[in-house]
C-alpha cells in the first residue's frame, strides 16, 4: 500500500481514479433508481399527497435526477450531447401542445417534469457498458425490495407470526386510506383476492399490487431477457410476482417463461425435438392458466371496470385527435367513465391525454425497438418489449418517471448502442 500519491505509479493512480469514479457512478445510479421507484405510487409518495406536499416533492426529486444527470454529462463527449437534442425537442413540442389544450397547466408541468427527468438521465448514459451497469443495479435494488416484502408477507400477512408495529394514512384516488405498517418497509394496502391463500396481497411499499407487479416485471424482464443473468434473482422476482396475485403479472411471467424455453439451446437432436414438441403444450397450458385467472377477474368486477376505461380512453383519443385532451385533465375521464374511479389502463390513457405526441413518444419507439429486434433476430429482446407493452397496456403508470425511463432506455438507447457496436 502506498503512503501517498507521490509514491504511486501511473497504473495505481489510474486504478484509484477509476475506483473513485465507480463509487460515484454507483451512488448516482442507486440514488436515481430509488427516486424513480419511490415516485411510482408508493405509500411514501401518497403520504406526501395527504399532506399536500406531493407535487413539490415530485418536482424536487425530478430536479434531483436531472442534477445527477448533469454530473454525468460533464464527462460526456460533445457529439453525444448534440445527438440527443432531437429527443428533447420532440418532448418540448409535446409539452407545449399539452399546455395549450389542457385545463390543468400544473398537472402538465408535473407530468413532463417526470418525462424530462427520465429522458435527461438516460441520455447521460453514454455507452452500453454504463447502461448494463445501470440495469444491473436496478434489478438488484428491486430484488432487495422483493426479498423484504416476501419475508413480511409470509411471516406477517399470511402466517401472522409477526404483527404490524404501526399504521399509516395515505391519499389514493381522492380517498384517505389506512395501511398496516411493518417498520416502514412493508405495508398491507390491499386485501387478498378470492383465489389467494392470504388475507393480504403482497404490495410491498406500493399502494396497489399492480403497481408493485409492474416494477417487479420490469426487473424480471430486464434480468432474464435483456441482461440474461443468473436465475437466482429471476426466481426471487417471479415468486414475489405470484404473491401479488396480479393478473397482469401472471401473463408477464408466461411471456418470459415461453421466451426462455423456446430460445434456450438444447444439446442433442432428441432433446431439441422433444422441446419443440412441448412448446404447443406449454402454449395451451399458459392459455388455460390465463383464462382461469381472467375468469376470476370477471367475477370480481375488475374486468368490467378495465373494459369500460379502455373503451372510453380510445374514444377520447379519436374524438380529441391530434392533440389529445391534455395531461392532467382527469375530470374529463371521470365524467366519461361508466365506472367513475381511478383509471385502470395505461396505453389508452396515454393516447387519450397526449394524442399524436403520445404516439411519437411511445408507440413509435416501441415499434422501432421491435423492428431492431427482428433485424437482429433477437427474440428475447422482442419478448421483453412485448412484456413491457403488456404491462403498460394494463397498468396506469404512464405518468410516472419509471415508465418513461424504460421507454428511453430499452426502446431507444439499448437498440442504438447495440447497433453501433456491431
Amino acid at each position: 500500500m502506498c503512503e501517498n500519491l507521490y509514491d504511486m505509479n501511473d497504473n495505481e493512480v489510474r486504478y484509484a481514479a477509476e475506483s473513485d469514479m465507480n463509487v460515484l457512478d454507483s451512488i448516482l445510479d442507486y440514488t436515481a433508481i430509488a427516486s424513480f421507484v419511490i415516485l411510482t405510487n408508493t405509500v411514501y409518495a401518497r403520504q406526501w399527497a395527504l399532506t399536500g406536499k406531493l407535487n413539490v416533492i415530485c418536482i424536487a426529486m425530478d430536479v434531483q435526477i436531472i442534477t445527477l444527470g448533469i454530473i454525468r454529462l460533464i464527462g460526456m463527449r460533445r457529439e453525444a450531447r448534440i445527438a440527443h437534442l432531437w429527443s428533447f425537442l420532440i418532448v418540448f413540442m409535446g409539452f407545449m401542445a399539452s399546455l395549450i389544450v389542457s385545463r390543468s397547466p400544473n398537472a402538465v408541468i408535473l407530468h413532463f417534469a417526470a418525462v424530462f427527468a427520465a429522458l435527461f438521465y438516460t441520455t447521460c448514459i453514454e455507452n452500453r457498458e454504463s447502461l448494463v451497469r445501470f440495469l444491473r443495479r436496478f434489478v438488484s435494488f428491486v430484488t432487495v425490495l422483493a426479498a423484504i416484502s416476501i419475508v413480511f408477507w409470509l411471516l406477517g400477512s399470511t402466517l401472522k407470526t409477526i404483527k404490524p408495529d404501526s399504521y399509516v394514512e395515505y391519499l389514493w384516488d381522492k380517498y384517505v386510506l389506512t395501511a398496516n405498517s411493518y417498520h416502514g418497509v412493508y405495508f398491507e394496502t390491499q386485501r387478498g383476492v378470492e383465489f389467494s391463500f392470504s388475507d393480504w396481497r403482497n404490495d410491498g411499499v406500493f399502494v396497489e399490487a399492480p403497481m408493485y407487479s409492474f416494477i417487479l416485471c420490469l426487473a424480471l424482464g430486464t434480468n432474464a431477457l435483456l441482461l440474461r443473468e443468473k436465475a437466482f434473482k429471476s426466481i426471487v422476482l417471479t415468486i414475489t410476482i405470484l404473491t401479488t396475485t396480479s393478473t397482469t403479472g401472471y401473463v408477464a411471467i408466461c411471456i418470459v417463461l415461453f421466451a426462455i424455453i423456446s430460445t434456450t439451446p438444447v444439446k442433442g437432436k432428441t432433446l431439441n425435438a422433444l422441446r419443440l414438441a412441448c412448446i404447443p403444450i406449454i402454449i395451451v397450458s399458459m392459455m388455460i392458466a390465463v383464462q382461469f385467472v381472467l375468469g376470476e377477474k370477471v367475477e370480481t368486477g375488475s374486468y368490467s371496470v378495465r373494459s369500460d376505461h379502455l373503451a372510453t380512453c380510445f374514444k377520447l383519443f379519436w374524438d380529441s385527435f391530434p392533440l389529445g385532451v391534455g395531461f392532467g385533465d382527469s375530470q374529463t375521464f371521470v365524467n366519461a367513465y361508466t365506472y367513475a374511479q381511478g383509471t385502470s389502463v395505461g396505453t389508452a390513457y396515454l393516447l387519450a391525454q397526449g394524442g399524436i405526441f403520445s404516439v411519437v413518444l411511445y408507440i413509435c419507439p416501441l415499434l422501432y425497438s421491435i423492428y431492431r429486434g427482428l433485424a437482429r433476430k433477437d427474440w428475447l429482446f422482442i419478448a421483453f418489449q412485448l412484456c413491457f407493452a403488456w404491462e403498460v397496456f394494463c397498468t396506469a403508470i404512464v405518468s410516472t418517471a419509471m415508465f418513461w425511463l424504460f421507454v428511453w432506455i430499452t426502446m431507444l438507447r439499448w437498440p442504438v448502442l447495440v447497433m453501433l457496436e456491431q
